[in-house]
């Protein structure tokens, strides 16, 4: 679990409601956290919250990992030196 999680106090089943664990979705991120403002800071990176692919829709796991280190996701295809938290 990030550490920022675990300071706010949450635990595993605090985003995982199933037995046994499953995938959270995106709902369940934005619960907690709100989709940031259109952003302009990438590095000449489109706002990666509102994808030319993917438009919006794209879920936050695929940057945001929880239990290993985040990843640039676009860099899948792509070549963007930005970091993700």
């Amino acid at each position: 679990m990030k550490p920022h999680h675990k300071t706010a106090g949450l635990k595993c089943t605090s985003c995982h409601t199933t037995t046994p664990f499953d995938y959270v979705e995106m709902d369940k991120c934005l619960t907690c956290h709100q989709l940031p403002e259109k952003k302009t800071d990438y590095h000449g990176a489109p706002d990666n919250h509102d994808s030319p692919h993917y438009g919006p829709q794209l879920e936050c796991e695929n940057c945001h990992h929880e239990h290993e280190q985040s990843e640039n996701y676009c860099n899948n295809c792509h070549e963007f030196d930005f970091n993700v938290p």
